[in-house]
């Protein structure tokens, strides 16, 4: 398992938000479907532009009635680190 590439144990349908989001839908994500982290993703391509963690919403420390105008760009950390499905 050590040298199989990372295609034989990822997930290929993954759910993502765009950067013009807002965190409303990010918070209904992250608790309804209990998932760790969600991809932003941009363009007909959909580069990997972010990602937004429950972190994330903690440390903003806004009322949940806020997130409805707040875009998922305002608050997505954007240094992430990537692999290719055949590394």
């Amino acid at each position: 398992m050590m040298n199989e590439p990372i295609s034989t144990i990822m997930t290929t349908d993954v759910v993502t938000v765009g950067p013009d989001d807002n965190l409303a839908t990010v918070k209904e994500l992250l608790f309804s479907k209990r998932f760790e982290h969600i991809p932003v993703v941009k363009g007909p391509n959909k580069k990997l532009v972010g990602i937004v963690t429950p972190h994330d919403l903690l440390v903003l420390n806004r009322k949940f009635e806020e997130y409805a105008s707040i875009r998922v760009a305002d608050v997505m950390t954007t240094k992430i680190a990537t692999f290719r499905p055949l590394e």
